[in-house]
């Protein structure tokens, strides 16, 4: 789980990188950044869920944000270049981070079941003059055979960076939760359903079908 950084990704090295150690929004151009205060690479869905993520981010926002200064903007007061009050008020602080709507969901559990269905004929047996070793197998095979819609893909799950915006771990809820759509804070929807990709079949996308023959010689 990353802080947001500034809707213009500038000034984020007031406002995101909390060490001052470059990553991450370590530049005026940052997309993401830093980890949020309390938590690390991986630990939303196991230290945090959907229940108790409120929890952590209210408490970063009464204990850094808008209150306290990053490395860089600490380094400006030591210069004498500005205050901290001065420095507040012109927003070179952590921003509070949104908290996120009732019913948020959590990362999706996928779900596929594949099955292929084929037989073995002997062309021999029906042509004496076809080599013994010669054999055709029909098949056909059904991918996502129960039509299971899967969110949460492995190229494109919620976004870890709070923004609060749909798609975001801090933003997202059930299409059809309740309260929708009259309740826009009950459902902002998820937007990354697995769809049809490249190819025969994309890992967890809508059922399809194929059919085809195996030749062995």
């Amino acid at each position: 789980m990353f802080l947001p950084t500034p809707p213009s990704n500038t000034g984020a090295i007031f406002t995101s990188d909390l060490t001052g150690d470059g990553t991450f929004a370590g530049d005026t151009r940052g997309v993401q950044g830093d980890i949020l205060p309390g938590t690390n690479i991986g630990s939303f869905g196991r230290d945090v869920s959907a229940g108790n993520l409120n929890t952590l981010i209210a408490n970063y926002n009464n204990s850094i944000a808008g209150t306290t200064l990053t490395p860089a903007g600490q380094a400006l007061v030591s210069a004498g270049f500005f205050t901290k009050t001065q420095l507040l008020a012109l927003g070179a602080t952590p921003p509070k981070i949104a908290l996120a709507p009732p019913g948020e969901v959590g990362l999706d559990q996928f779900f596929t079941f594949d099955v292929r269905l084929g037989w073995v004929i002997h062309p021999n047996k029906m042509f004496h003059r076809m080599p013994e070793g010669v054999t055709l197998e029909p098949q056909i095979q059904f991918f996502n055979l129960f039509n299971r819609q899967n969110f949460d893909s492995p190229s494109q799950p919620l976004s870890g960076i709070l923004s609060g915006s749909p798609g975001s771990l801090n933003g997202t809820t059930a299409h059809d939760q309740a309260g929708c759509p009259a309740d826009t804070t009950k459902c902002t929807g998820r937007t990354n359903l697995t769809s049809l990709g490249s190819g025969v079949f994309a890992l967890g996308a809508p059922r399809q079908m194929e059919w085809g023959i195996k030749v062995s010689f």
